[in-house]
């Protein structure tokens, strides 16, 4: 099998350093404001990364997590704008991830709050749980106008699809077979996304057999969610379950199609320390830049070309600042001769951020419009992406959302995306 081009995710160390020998690096030069999406919104210093890590070491050489350093650590987005804009090479990432994890055991939020964070984890991960729950509350989505509810509550109403697809059959525990294959590929199934948008599997399947990939699905959850809320166990205890599960099988290469998962993924080692978690860190890969480095044999057969109209490519947070792929979606759709724009003074991040949406509703809704806003700039009929939250996030009533994948499916095989 050609081996594919390596993702450059930040691999962590298995015994990372601690939160005041990581903060050292930071000489406060003030690079990271103009990068923060948050401080360029509420302009509060506190709410920037440099303030953040000044609350950071605070909390850690004092016995006390103060209710303030929880407020603004909280609104960060975990976009790593900044890590990206940072010329000392302050490893945010691992700062922020171990902060949220102290003020998880250390600090006592409100009832509610523990509450309405372990539900969102606990449901969201578990496709069997949101589904008949994403089913039942759908018809309650004209309920977030009501004023008198939380505006966590308000903004989950919200978020809510309108329509539930029925599940797919390739999802979970199935190998689906191919004449003479160039290499055997585990596809994950993840979690949400396939219960909000199963099709973008059945696309990613299709492209892997097109290019000669035997693929299995599997199932189970990488743990991103409960990751960025510092919910270590949680975390540790789904990426344990998934790398049981791809131990069934050897395989060339792990596949996902969210991109909001590729950081959690490549922190398996510092997650849960094993060779195999070390294998699974050097060996994942997001479908996009996976499809770049496996193109169609020049003699496979082409169907006549679709008329496919300009697309905005929106390029999630994750993709750009943790995969480091900014550019291989828009190269690969102009290759497969799409007209595609990317909207300009877009902020750093539409704001969903995995759950932030619900939780930091004002924030995420206000980026949200400056993103749309920029989209609108441009003369796209179709918003193109690589992360299912964005498209969640992102989508209207007048706008068609789809994931990279399922246009590169559009382009191969002539068959429009329902």
């Amino acid at each position: 099998m050609t081996t594919p081009t390596p993702i450059p995710a930040p691999i962590r160390a298995h015994a990372a350093p601690g939160i005041n020998e990581l903060a050292r690096r930071c000489v406060g030069c003030g690079f990271c404001l103009s990068a923060c999406p948050t401080y360029d919104l509420l302009r509060d210093e506190r709410d920037s990364p440099r303030g953040r890590i000044r609350l950071m070491t605070d909390m850690m050489n004092n016995a006390h997590v103060s209710a303030r350093t929880v407020t603004h650590l909280d609104r960060c987005l975990g976009c790593l704008a900044c890590a990206a804009a940072c010329p000392s090479g302050v490893d945010y990432p691992n700062l922020i991830n171990q902060a949220r994890a102290h003020i998880h055991t250390h600090h006592r939020r409100p009832l509610i709050q523990r509450a309405w964070r372990f539900l969102l984890t606990w449901v969201l991960t578990r496709p069997s749980l949101a589904r008949p729950l994403l089913l039942f509350g759908t018809p309650l989505r004209t309920l977030h106008r009501l004023k008198a509810l939380p505006a966590g509550l308000r903004a989950a109403i919200q978020s809510l699809p309108t329509h539930v697809p029925p599940p797919s059959p390739i999802d979970g525990g199935h190998t689906f077979h191919v004449k003479q294959p160039r290499g055997h590929v585990a596809l994950l199934s993840g979690c949400i996304q396939q219960v909000l948008a199963p099709q973008i599997n059945a696309a990613t399947l299709r492209l892997l057999h097109r290019r000669g990939f035997t693929v299995t699905t599997v199932k189970g959850c990488c743990g991103a969610l409960p990751h960025h809320l510092g919910m270590k166990n949680a975390a540790t205890g789904h990426m344990s379950k998934l790398l049981k599960s791809l131990r069934e099988q050897k395989f060339d290469a792990v596949i996902y199609t969210a991109s909001g998962c590729g950081g959690t993924l490549a922190d398996a080692p510092h997650l849960v320390p094993s060779s195999r978690a070390d294998w699974l860190a050097h060996n994942v890969h997001h479908i996009t830049p996976f499809l770049a480095a496996h193109p169609l044999e020049p003699d496979a057969p082409k169907p006549a070309a679709p008329r496919i109209p300009p697309i905005t490519y929106h390029c999630p947070c994750s993709m750009r600042n943790t995969l480091k792929q900014e550019e291989t979606a828009p190269h690969l759709l102009r290759q497969a001769g799409i007209i595609t724009q990317t909207p300009k003074k877009a902020p750093a991040c539409c704001g969903s951020a995995g759950i932030y949406h619900i939780l930091q509703p004002e924030i995420a809704h206000a980026l949200r419009e400056q993103t749309r806003a920029a989209i609108d700039q441009t003369s796209g009929k179709i918003i193109v992406s690589d992360n299912i939250g964005c498209l969640s996030f992102l989508a209207e009533e007048n706008a068609k959302t789809l994931h990279t994948a399922q246009l590169l499916d559009w382009a191969e095989s002539g068959t429009k995306p329902t």
